[in-house]
């Protein structure tokens, strides 16, 4: 199997290993674009793919990194409209793949877990989009968005538009309704396993009797913002930071982390910013 000294050989020797592995017919690299691209209209299905300008390879050594992501997109081929994505993700975003195995050859368990991606969740929707649609309208307006199984997905309401099935509207509203209401506090608690299990709070100069006097006068400020846009949340946050007892020194950090960065979107008094600042700056996450 072929070694590799440059990132963008690799890279593009990958992206062209999954296109040839892709099940579905019709497929192709465009690499001026970076995408595995199939047309049929009215449609454009499209895997964009994306690296890391961090790429690097130590033939010296032996040691590198090049990463891959990518998401699965259904376009209006006309209007350019996005109708439908697909991708994998993690806590924090999408998933990154490393391409570079250890011995300078491509990792083919990687291109293995991104093309059994690509055939187990997004050509199963290509397929039905061109044979049975209105199944596949009436399955994602129960569920258009959301993230299952380090998966995440939304189907667009314009693709219900498209095959005049306004019918499926109200249905799909009432989910992307509720859906909004409940993604602040689904995104925060995705944070809060991140912090908790991925970094170090060890090393933080923060004193706890000074963060409280803090959280006190943002309480105030709060108080006065009833209308602010996610204020029940930040309460509620506030609320456990003040009458809870952690057991561990982490698990207050991690709270009054969240909590500074979440109500920093509406504070405004410059006295108050300058505090946070200083606070903020004794806290390991921002090193890393």
């Amino acid at each position: 199997m072929k070694t590799y000294t440059k990132t963008s050989e690799l890279y593009h020797n990958a992206c062209l290993e999954i296109c040839a592995q892709i099940k579905e017919t019709g497929f192709k690299f465009v690499k001026s674009q970076m995408t595995i691209k199939k047309q049929t209209p009215p449609f454009t299905f499209e895997i964009c793919l994306e690296s890391s300008n961090l790429n690097r390879i130590d033939s010296s050594k032996n040691e590198g990194h090049v990463l891959l992501r990518f998401g699965c997109f259904i376009f209006d081929k006309k209007t350019k409209q996005d109708l439908f994505y697909i991708s994998p993700c993690t806590l924090m975003g999408l998933a990154d793949y490393e391409l570079f195995a250890p011995t300078g050859e491509k990792n083919t368990d990687a291109i293995n877990d991104i093309v059994g991606f690509i055939n187990d969740k997004f050509i199963p929707v290509v397929q039905m989009i061109a044979s049975d649609p209105q199944a596949l309208l009436e399955l994602y307006s129960k569920k258009p968005k959301m993230h299952y199984d380090n998966y995440f997905y939304i189907c667009e309401r314009d693709l219900f538009l498209l095959f005049e099935r306004a019918d499926l509207l109200p249905v799909y509203d009432a989910y992307m309704e509720k859906y909004k209401q409940g993604a602040s506090r689904s995104k925060r608690q995705r944070w809060k396993k991140y912090l908790l299990t991925e970094i170090d709070f060890s090393l933080s100069e923060m004193e706890k009797a000074e963060s409280l006097l803090l959280l006190n006068e943002i309480s105030k400020l709060m108080a006065k913002h009833t209308e602010v846009k996610g204020n029940e949340l930040l309460e509620e946050s506030f609320d456990c930071l003040i009458h809870n007892k952690y057991d561990s020194n982490q698990e207050w950090l991690v709270e009054y982390y969240m909590f500074i960065v979440e109500s920093s979107e509406f504070i405004q008094d410059k006295v108050i910013k300058q505090k946070i600042g200083a606070q903020m700056s004794k806290i390991n996450p921002l090193q890393n």
